[in-house]
């Protein structure tokens, strides 16, 4: 395997030296090396040769570092594992702004290979953000008839991005108004945000 010490066969013989002829392994491939002793005048040469094979190293794919959400601005993915061996192709992407999956190709010299498990190909993604709503209440309201038109709103600074409509939150006569506050924001790039409900009462 690439990376590995080879260890030759000895060679032995009755008479003479052996010489040994070889080219640096070091590479993946296969490698001849020819082991030759000269004849003599008493003994023939002979010639043999043994094939030298060095396969590829396996290796684990690299990972991705942390997690990441929406922030509105671009952000780069942090990789765990790039070694030297290692080349990112030219159709990664490796920058992202926008909630959604972006996908990393790495590539491999001819000395390695993908474990088991292992394909060079790695997801990375930018996940939703979530609006603090945490100051953002919706109340019920009770008042007494007095011909004059009721409204009840939302209390609280909406997030930036966020815009509240309402359907039934206004009401002149008497009688229950179950109001609904629904929010309008970037749903893309965001987790939902449930409407709201409040009672307005208006009593006789």
């Amino acid at each position: 395997i690439y990376g590995d010490t080879i260890t030759l066969p000895e060679a032995t013989t009755n008479f003479g030296e052996v010489e040994v002829t070889k080219s640096d392994m070091v590479n993946v491939g296969t490698y001849t090396v020819t082991y030759t002793v000269e004849g003599t005048d008493n003994y023939d040469g002979d010639s043999k040769e043994v094939k030298v094979i060095i396969s590829p190293l396996a290796v684990n794919e690299p990972t991705v570092t942390g997690t990441y959400v929406y922030t509105g601005l671009e952000q780069t993915v942090e990789l765990t594992g790039v070694e030297s061996y290692m080349t990112i192709d030219v159709v990664s992407v490796l920058k992202g702004t926008n909630v959604g999956e972006y996908k990393v190709i790495v590539e491999l010299d001819n000395n390695h290979v993908w474990a088991e498990g292992s394909d060079g190909e790695i997801t990375w993604s930018i996940t939703k953000a979530t609006h603090d709503m945490s100051g953002i209440s919706f109340n019920d309201v009770t008042v007494k008839y007095d011909g004059i038109e009721h409204v009840i709103e939302i209390t609280g600074t909406l997030p930036e991005g966020v815009t509240v409509t309402y359907t039934k939150n206004k009401g002149t006569n008497a009688g229950v108004y179950n109001a609904v506050a629904t929010f309008t924001y970037d749903e893309v790039n965001y987790n939902t945000i449930s409407e709201m409900n409040a009672v307005l009462t208006i009593n006789k």
